[in-house]
């Protein structure tokens, strides 16, 4: 009994917080006007659906009624609000008091028979009907699935291609191109990260014609970055009622080409410093096909005179901006100049006891899948 009473006493001050809490929607001049409507023209028994009517003027609510073809009797009788969820969460209502009205319905026709019905949308103030109001033509009946028809996707793409390289998707969908949600890609290949993207028909990344039906990505050489030999390609179209096409397959072979190094600059030669520490900046350029996202790391190797390589080596070289600091060398104070401008630093440091005579410099490069660059040398004569 005890905990009943106290879930009583906690449930009435949280709908107590919710009352304080809920937004008032700002009072709207004007005459009231229902300016358009936002739904699927063509409808399938079963599916949710999204409504929203757009409005100006002050009004409580809205008020759906459903007719069927040629009926003056509502079938279904819904209503559409505007609190940004706070009263009705249900209802998919984002911004409260924007004037955009929305609820959800679960299109259930009493006849499950192709048909036409009409929604008709009327503004209430103060359980008053208020201005004029707005009627909508739809089709009832079963829906099919969106079906992709054609692929326009390379066999190859090459190491560090110029330009960019589209990829579209052709899909028909029996309520129309703008019936469809999204059409997706994956690719995937055993023993590697797989990636996904989406394809566009808005006119955007690389889309030439918006509500086509024809689904586009234009990529560039980046695409290729993390990816190297042969993937199996999942192309899928999705319709805004949840319904996906059959899967589409096809290959896509990804050349990835080795980074190159290029640029050193280091000293010839050094004077072992009588005390102290004598420091020198060593830097390397890289350039990779795919992009500098594809870089993995540059590392440099010192080799004594007498041919016996330092212990701490390899010594990972740097691209991030950040100065010479001795105490905080391994998180990557080493010297660097200029963040992300594609030349990797580290300070070389010569001390009094170190042996006169040739040191050996080596540089090599690694990216995202494994390519290695080739070895760059260089030799600095450390003398009196």
């Amino acid at each position: 009994m005890c905990r009943i009473v106290l879930l009583l006493v906690t449930l009435t001050i949280f709908i107590g917080c919710e009352e304080r809490q809920l937004p008032t929607p700002p009072l709207q001049d004007g005459a009231v006007q229902l300016v358009r409507a936002r739904l699927s023209s063509i409808m399938g028994q079963g599916k949710w659906y999204r409504i929203e009517v757009e409005t100006q003027g002050a009004i409580d609510s809205l008020r759906l009624d459903v007719f069927p073809s040629g009926q003056n009797t509502a079938d279904a009788v819904h209503y559409l609000h505007d609190d940004g969820g706070a009263i009705h969460p249900n209802d998919k209502d984002y911004v409260a008091g924007d004037g955009f009205f929305s609820q959800m319905i679960q299109w259930n026709p009493k006849s499950a028979l192709p048909q036409n019905f009409t929604f008709t949308f009327t503004a209430l103030r103060n359980d008053q009907v208020t201005g004029e109001t707005l009627s909508v033509k739809i089709f009832s009946g079963v829906l099919i699935a969106p079906a992709i028809t054609a692929v326009s996707i390379p066999d190859t793409l090459a190491s560090g291609f110029e330009g960019t390289v589209l990829f579209q998707v052709t899909v028909r969908d029996s309520s129309g191109a703008g019936d469809i949600a999204r059409v997706e890609l994956m690719g995937t290949s055993p023993g590697k990260a797989s990636f996904d993207t989406l394809l566009y028909d808005d006119a955007t990344h690389g889309d030439p014609l918006p509500g086509d039906g024809i689904f586009s990505l234009a990529i560039s050489r980046e695409f290729g970055a993390f990816k190297s030999g042969l993937y199996e390609i999942r192309l899928k179209a999705v319709d805004k009622g949840g319904l996906e096409s059959a899967v589409v397959q096809q290959t896509l072979f990804i050349i990835n080409g080795k980074p190159e190094l290029s640029g050193l600059t280091a000293p010839d030669n050094a004077q072992r410093p009588v005390s102290g520490l004598l420091a020198s900046l060593v830097t390397v350029k890289i350039q990779d096909p795919q992009g500098r996202g594809d870089i993995k790391r540059i590392w440099l190797r010192a080799y004594n005179p007498d041919g016996s390589g330092f212990n701490s080596n390899p010594f990972t070289m740097y691209d991030n901006g950040l100065p010479l600091d001795i105490n905080r060398w391994n998180i990557g104070y080493r010297g660097d100049e200029t963040a992300g401008d594609g030349t990797y630093s580290m300070t070389i440091i010569f001390d009094p006891s170190q042996a006169l005579g040739n040191y050996r410099l080596t540089f090599e490069a690694e990216d995202w899948v494994g390519n290695l660059s080739e070895i760059l040398e260089h030799t600095v004569l450390l003398h009196e």
